[in-house]
């Protein structure tokens, strides 16, 4: 996978949060990988990355609507 590919891919993660973006990166590694080792070697690069960018996501969401809540009340 080329490099920008790959940042793409994680700032789309983003944007979806994290259930998306393992079902992203599931359905990313299984139809492209062949053998069962390419399938983890794929999963092992793939899922570390969107996982974590679909917490980020949700994470730094979470504080801005509970600061707004928070000012609300």
């Amino acid at each position: 996978m080329h490099i920008t590919q790959f940042a793409i891919g994680i700032s789309m993660c983003q944007m979806i949060g994290y259930p998306g973006t393992q079902i992203i990166s599931d359905e990313i590694a299984n139809p492209v990988g062949e053998t069962p080792e390419e399938k983890d070697y794929l999963s092992e690069k793939i899922d570390t990355a969107y996982v974590i960018s679909g917490f980020t996501t949700a994470t730094i969401l979470s504080v801005f609507v509970a600061n707004f809540l928070a000012r609300i009340l």
